[in-house]
């Protein structure tokens, strides 16, 4: 589903049923972005994905569309984060609650290369022992941690308008500025 967020409200602009379960592919997201973004062409427009569209692909793809984006990462995505280093993987990075990081120009896809992307990171701090299980880590064309975070959030505000669809049918977001 691609959702339009405008200020507190959220409206969908285009869903497709997937005929399976779990995760959508780079085709079909970019399918489905394609159709999206041609109604949003006149506008700033920014992407918000969970973890399903990690694939640093699919933020070369927006990068050249003049799309922004903040696409979730999984942990074991690999990054170089400057040329000539060698590739890292975030869960190797000994972040802990209460850390946050802003990596600028780096390289994803361990092989492809692919960017140069910013990378956010961002840990909530725990209160009374409790909080996330593990970080944020949002690959993005914003230029600050701020900026990066303020957007991702969003997300979470999205999820709890819409209630009545299936979680499966609900992990990508459009927002136009």
């Amino acid at each position: 589903m691609v959702t339009l967020v405008w200020g507190t409200h959220a409206l969908p602009l285009y869903w497709e049923l997937l005929d399976h379960v779990g995760n959508s592919n780079l085709r079909t997201q970019k399918r489905v972005l394609k159709i999206a973004l041609k109604l949003l062409k006149h506008y700033p427009t920014l992407v918000i994905g969970d973890r399903e569209f990690h694939s640093p692909k699919l933020a070369e793809w927006l990068d050249q569309q003049g799309v922004y984006f903040a696409l979730r990462q999984k942990k074991d995505f690999h990054f170089q984060p400057h040329p000539g280093d060698e590739y890292q993987v975030l869960k190797d990075q000994g972040f802990k609650p209460g850390m946050s990081q802003f990596y600028v120009g780096i390289r994803g896809n361990k092989g492809d290369g692919l960017g140069p992307f910013n990378l956010a990171v961002y840990w909530k701090r725990k209160y009374r022992k409790k909080g996330p299980k593990d970080p944020w880590y949002i690959l993005t064309n914003l230029p600050t941690l701020k900026q990066t975070l303020k957007i991702y959030r969003c997300r979470w505000g999205i999820e709890i308008r819409q209630p009545q669809y299936p979680h499966s049918h609900l992990p990508l977001y459009a927002e136009v500025a």
